[in-house]
């Protein structure tokens, strides 16, 4: 594995101490340009492009055509997953600019890839690896050179509903290296040269060797296996559930328990409602070896056409722990691979288990398995035979379990004693919600409006949402809700609402697209900023002085404490938080911050309140604390322009002996310009602010 390259993302600031991630809908199509900005009218040519620039809440739009693959080393988050979505007709017929693969997100976090078809690639359809919380869906691997889809320590990733064919030297979809909590859902996986599903804990190549936590339901996976392997393949796989899968006619084993690269037995599995038919040159249904403890077997259907293999081969040393029970099986045990047979009486009579299991034919059971119809026939021996204990709710096609007075066996439930019903036809969505209608002018980014649903004919389809018009760049998409982008300009006083353009598409890939109004609030907004009544000098501030649209609900900002101010040393570091208990004064639409009669900090004659101030009003009170003002007090600077030097000596000797208020020189702010504002000039000398300190007066 190439070692983990930390995910990059661009940043734009939207003020000096604060940044925020751009959010953003992009897309590529045959015939766009790489120098285009990527929009929905000027495209992007090539998926590397979208693959270099891509940032947390990104999505990627790929038009049908057929492209070059792309590496991906760009992380998203969890509130802002990067998604690279393939529209009908998009295939990936060649390898990306770096690895051998289709697609490749190396340490890519939080990443959705939809809906792609990677054909003949040099090894891997797609890989992933040294990443967590990928989604690999709806995607078609075929006839790639080694997988359909690789990844390894790939930590809480979902590989659902894929189609993974035809991998010419190994397995249709291959979890490696100890990545733990993968799910493998909904899958069909037929025609690779080894495994359908291979899942290795590889403790040579680091980690602890075990992959945990695993969930693989709901696939279907045939025709695999002529270079040996099995439809399901475990090493090194502890605590995991296999579940409702179909495998028939694989040319290898069944389902398959181990050790070899694993730093541990495949050990604390529960395998429920499985159906297994292997052909006649492959091996056993069940295949339990090399310290594989304490697994349990209940409700599958466990049969090989093989001569004279059968149900269940599980080593001496697998024992320990094993329960099996209420499952179809054949008169064919053993537990030295296959040097001795036991049938189902002597298996029972020798180690207590399959007490409620029994022997039947697939003739017995299905509807037509030469006809690879693998639904339970009606009156079957299979039907209401099983057990609830750890059976799963609903069955590989999602019909709900039982049907009828008791669980079904194997990963079919008949339905009130007749085959499932297909499912609906699918159709388009009929609209689109947001559960939001209004923000407030000046929103900070990521503020949610609302959350996003789909009306549906198709009672739970699930759906994807597209962000295509973000009304100039003020709206992203994170999730399903539609938040306030990055840089966004709301402001009622130029505009009341804007418009968005929002597209939901189903599980079917049928789509909607509705446009949605987003109202804009008003807020009593900082007009006016001024501090020491408008003069020059930052040496002595007793006042500072907003004002704001309208008196309206001013003094609830007061008495809520919706205002803060902090200080920092003159280098703008090591900001500190400035009581305002007492200071704060309202006149009509004016809020007056009094120092009192020594200036802030509280002694007019010394440098104590020197430093960089920001002062924050929580303007729509909303706890953001939004509008933001700074200044500065430099003792001795009498015509503000950041340092004390020989100009601000001069203002001073040239102004002795005058009297009044506000003046420039008077130092300390004591209405006369004399000897003490002399010496107090002179100490300062060389005192500066920085220079990159942002000032609003």
């Amino acid at each position: 594995m190439r070692p983990r390259t930390a995910g990059a993302a661009r940043r734009l600031a939207l003020e000096p101490l604060e940044s925020r991630l751009a959010l953003a809908t992009f897309f590529v199509a045959n015939g766009g340009n790489d120098a285009s900005d990527g929009s929905t009218n000027s495209p992007w040519q090539t998926l590397q492009h979208a693959a270099d620039l891509v940032n947390p809440g990104d999505t990627v739009i790929v038009r049908s055509g057929n492209y070059a693959g792309f590496y991906l080393d760009r992380d998203g988050t969890a509130a802002g997953r990067i998604v690279f979505q393939a529209e009908a007709g998009v295939t990936i017929n060649q390898q990306n600019p770096v690895t051998l693969d289709g697609i490749n997100l190396e340490g890519a976090d939080y990443v959705t890839i939809e809906g792609f078809s990677v054909v003949g690639t040099p090894r891997a359809g797609i890989r992933s690896v040294l990443n967590h919380h990928v989604i690999i869906r709806n995607n078609h691997l075929d006839q790639n050179a080694k997988w359909g889809i690789l990844t390894g320590f790939s930590d809480d990733l979902l590989i659902e509903g894929n189609v993974a064919t035809r991998s010419q030297i190994e397995h249709g979809i291959y979890v490696s290296n100890s990545g733990d909590r993968p799910v493998i859902r909904n899958n069909v996986i037929w025609g690779n040269r080894a495994n359908g599903i291979h899942m290795n804990g590889d403790a040579s190549l680091g980690g602890d060797g075990i992959i945990s936590g695993a969930l693989v339901e709901g696939n279907v996976i045939y025709d695999n296996g002529v270079g040996g392997g099995s439809g399901i393949n475990c090493d090194g796989v502890q605590n995991s559930v296999i579940r409702n899968n179909l495998i028939y006619n694989t040319h290898a084993s069944g389902i398959s328990l181990y050790r070899i690269d694993g730093s541990g037995g495949s050990s604390g599995n529960l395998v429920v409602n499985n159906t297994v038919l292997v052909a006649a040159d492959g091996r056993w249904a069940l295949n339990i070896q090399s310290g594989s403890t304490g697994n349990t077997v209940r409700n599958n259907i466990l049969y090989s056409g093989h001569s004279y293999r059968g149900s269940l081969d599980i080593s001496g040393d697998s024992l320990s722990g094993f329960s099996s029970d209420y499952n179809v099986v054949m008169n064919r045990f053993t537990t030295n691979g296959g040097d001795s047979v036991s049938s189902l009486a002597q298996w029972q009579s020798a180690t207590g288990h399959d007490l409620h299991s029994f022997v039947a034919a697939p003739s017995q059971l299905f509807v037509n398995p030469a006809g690879f119809d693998f639904h339970l026939l009606t009156g079957g021996p299979a039907v209401d035979a099983g057990t609830s204990q750890f059976a799963p709710a609903v069955d590989f096609e999602g019909h709900a379990r039982p049907s009828g007075s008791a669980v079904d066996i194997g990963a079919d439930e008949l339905s009130d004693g007749s085959p499932p019903p297909p499912p609906p036809a699918n159709q388009a969505p009929t609209n689109v919600q947001l559960s939001g209608s209004s923000v407030k002018e000046n929103s900070a980014a990521g503020v949610v409006i609302g959350a996003l649903s789909a009306s549906d004919p198709n009672v739970g389809d699930s759906h994807v949402f597209v962000l295509l018009d973000n009304a100039g760049g003020r709206f992203a998409l994170s999730g399903n809700q539609i938040v306030v982008a990055a840089g966004a300009s709301l402001n009622y006083e130029w505009a009341t609402s804007h418009s968005i353009v929002v597209r939901a598409t189903d599980a079917g890939g049928l789509s909607y697209d509705k446009t949605l109004a987003i109202g804009v609030q008003n807020v009593n907004e900082l007009v006016s900023f001024d501090v020491q009544r408008g003069a020059a000098q930052r040496s002595f501030i007793r006042y500072v002085d907003l004002v704001f649209e309208s008196a309206a609900g001013l003094s609830q900002l007061i008495s809520e404490g919706r205002f803060a101010l902090s200080r920092s040393n003159l280098g703008g570091t090591t900001p500190v938080n400035v009581s305002l208990s007492g200071k704060l004064k309202l006149n009509g639409n004016r809020v007056t911050v009094d120092f009192g009669t020594n200036g802030i900090g509280g002694n007019r004659n010394s440098a104590t309140g020197n430093g960089y101030y920001r002062l924050n009003v929580d303007t729509d009170r909303d706890g953001a604390k939004e509008t933001q003002r700074s200044f500065y007090r430099l003792l001795g600077d009498t015509n503000g322009d950041r340092t004390v030097n020989s100009t601000d000596v001069n203002n001073v000797n040239r102004d002795q002996g005058r009297r009044g208020s506000n003046l420039r020189s008077d130092v300390n702010g004591d209405g006369v310009v004399n000897s003490t504002d002399k010496t107090l000039v002179r100490g300062q000398l060389g005192r500066t602010l920085a220079w990159h300190l942002a000032l609003d007066d």
